[in-house]
């Protein structure tokens, strides 16, 4: 089995963030969530919006966690930004438990 956790020396904080050059996505929404099949895993994940808010924002490109807690915090106003920060991170956090993103190297 593969170890997706982070390596101790990465911040996610202060880190740039990409797809696994290995995934392949597919998306489906179903009832407010979404499905994303990864072809380069064979595994389907049931996301929350959240979480699949940031995944499609590191799909586009690389991206820093900043970044992505202020495109975030567009869409979703009145969230603090403490808790929208630990949002994304807990997001990160599931997101690179599966594979499907991890630290750049940039």
């Amino acid at each position: 089995m593969i170890d997706h956790a982070l390596r101790s020396d990465v911040h996610p904080a202060r880190c740039a963030w990409i797809v696994n050059p290995a995934t392949s996505l597919r998306w489906a929404e179903l009832d407010g969530q979404w499905l994303v099949f990864d072809a380069g895993s064979g595994q389907t994940h049931l996301l929350d919006a959240l979480t699949a808010a940031v995944l499609g924002e590191v799909e586009g490109a690389p991206v820093a966690t900043a970044a992505l807690v202020a495109v975030l915090a567009d869409a979703m106003p009145g969230t603090s930004h403490e808790s929208l920060t630990a949002a994304v991170s807990a997001a990160l956090n599931i997101l690179v438990a599966t594979g499907m993103v991890e630290p750049s190297a940039a």
